[in-house]
């Protein structure tokens, strides 16, 4: 049967996450000391404790931090970073990091004076909890002693102005030694900490997870803020990478209704129940295609289904982002369980049926927008001397991206504008465009080769809801029809004069 086929397939995936996650996660330094690198990464992890323990004793006297000038402002002096276990297991390396990301936080944070006067506690060791937690901790301490310092006898908006005047300095300071690290030291675990930092520095921790940490949402785009051009902006949007434990978690339940309705993924959906059929079991299981996926019948289904999965796959469903009990999994059943109720429509309703070839070229469509986003956002993040335009594209995002519709020669397109966009922006994009097909697709580049996108006037009648702007990025002429009451709706910057300015030698090929 398939579903056996398949079971073995997924009972392989499941066992090779196990081996990898006891590699990465419960390895016990001090039991273990057989194989390849662990003695090492024994000797670095001990040595790097002793000496966080060492600069948590010295922090009385001053905080560690390299020479400056005494200024208020910090200085990041030499390059700096996780410079223990890089290449060790992800666990050790995590805490390497966060280790590192809090020692950044208190040298941004506090100034670089020495003496007693200036003497500041030493910063926390990291734990188990996550981060984002720690920062808040945090945050809500320096608030308290801030609003201590205040006397009794002045109004409350006296204290919560001097809160926000001391997080602005700090946010500030932040801000600039973020900057400062990023560009002495862009690795892989340097991004990760910059991206940490990004995230103390706006206030979007757990936050900007979306629900079940399936989304981060980009925090850059906040249409209230008038942003302006920064040399240094750091990319920060971008594919997501799901959850393993998560993604297996979804094919175990793929695979176990699969199995109790006894087909394939070529199989087309076999048809609801008999009339004398008044519930679903474990033996005769069946979905009513004509009901919601949330009921009465359909519910207990996905039940079956939600206890089987923890019943199989227990340490799976411990392990999974998002998920904590028989609920969460019970969720899961139920979205895929909507998920078939469309695929049984688009096989059996001539209706739906018949749109089907519209519904994939727009999806692929779709596809190809995002791929040009992220194009557009990795040349962005590889030449420093783009960074200037990182924030403009990612305001953007997905919904100001041109389109573009397929053509009776393969490979090519012709590119849907998006009218109320400036000609500058489009040229900007084009622009990138270009570079990124001269650094990674030129002469003896691996992978596809790039779509040939040809702009023949065709212009995008999708709604335009991007928000947030440069008024010198729209189209005068688009402006123009705008009443003052949607002008408002878009929220335009009008303080910003958008420097269009291009390095062109990174559009020429090299010889």
């Amino acid at each position: 049967m398939p579903a056996v086929k398949n079971d073995r397939k997924l009972q392989k995936l499941l066992k090779e996450r196990a081996e990898k996650r006891v590699k990465v996660h419960t390895i016990d330094l001090d039991e273990v000391t057989a194989g390849r690198g662990l003695k090492r990464r024994k000797r670095e992890h001990d040595k790097a404790k002793t000496a966080t323990k060492d600069a948590g004793k010295n922090a009385p006297d001053a905080a560690p931090r390299p020479s400056g000038s005494g200024s208020g402002d910090p200085n990041p002096g030499p390059a700096s970073g996780p410079s223990h276990n890089l290449n060790g297991s992800e666990g050790l390396g995590r805490k390497a990091r966060e280790n590192f990301v809090n020692q950044t936080l208190h040298e941004a944070t506090y100034p670089t004076n020495t003496g007693p006067e200036h003497a500041q506690p030493a910063p926390p060791e990291s734990t188990d909890e996550p981060f984002e937690e720690k920062s808040t901790s945090e945050d809500d301490t320096q608030a308290q002693s801030d609003s201590e310092d205040v006397p009794m006898n002045e109004g409350l908006s006296d204290d919560e102005s001097e809160v926000n005047d001391e997080t602005n300095k700090r946010h500030a300071a932040l801000l600039k030694r973020l900057k400062e690290l990023y560009k002495r030291q862009p690795t892989k675990e340097m991004k990760e900490a910059v991206f940490s930092l990004l995230e103390e520095l706006t206030g979007n921790g757990a936050a900007s997870q979306g629900p079940g940490g399936s989304k981060r949402k980009n925090h850059n785009r906040d249409p209230k803020s008038e942003w302006v051009q920064d040399n240094d902006f750091v990319v920060t949007d971008g594919p997501q990478r799901r959850d393993e434990d998560r993604v297996l978690l979804s094919a175990c339940i793929r695979l176990i209704i699969d199995e109790l309705l006894n087909v394939n993924d070529t199989n087309r959906l076999p048809p609801g129940p008999p009339p004398e059929v008044a519930a679903p079991t474990a033996a005769a299981f069946y979905l009513k295609w004509d009901e919601s996926q949330k009921s009465e019948f359909n519910a207990t289904a996905a039940r079956i289904v939600a206890k089987r999965v923890v019943d199989d796959y227990s340490e799976l469903v411990k392990c999974a982002e998002g998920v904590e009990d028989i609920d969460d999994v019970f969720d899961l059943v139920t979205e895929h369980i909507k998920y078939l109720r469309t695929c049984f429509r688009r096989q059996n309703v001539p209706e739906v049926t018949a749109k089907e070839p519209q519904r994939h070229r727009s999806t692929n469509a779709t596809s190809r927008k995002h791929t040009l986003y992220k194009h557009r956002l990795k040349i962005i993040d590889a030449v420093p001397a783009l960074a200037r335009h990182g924030r403009l594209i990612e305001q953007l995002g997905i919904e100001g991206t041109s389109s573009d519709e397929e053509t009776a020669r393969k490979g090519t397109y012709h590119v849907k504008r998006k009218k109320q966009l400036s000609s500058k922006v489009q040229h900007l994009k084009k622009q990138l465009d270009q570079a990124y097909a001269i650094r990674y697709k030129g002469p003896g580049s691996k992978g596809s080769q790039l779509r040939r996108r040809i702009d023949t006037g065709l212009v995008s009648t999708r709604q335009f809801k991007v928000t947030g702007l440069p008024l010198s990025c729209m189209d005068p002429a688009w402006l123009a029809k705008l009443t003052d009451v949607q002008k408002e709706l878009f929220r335009f910057n009008e303080k910003l004069v958008y420097d269009f300015s291009f390095p062109v030698e990174l559009l020429e090929t090299p010889e």
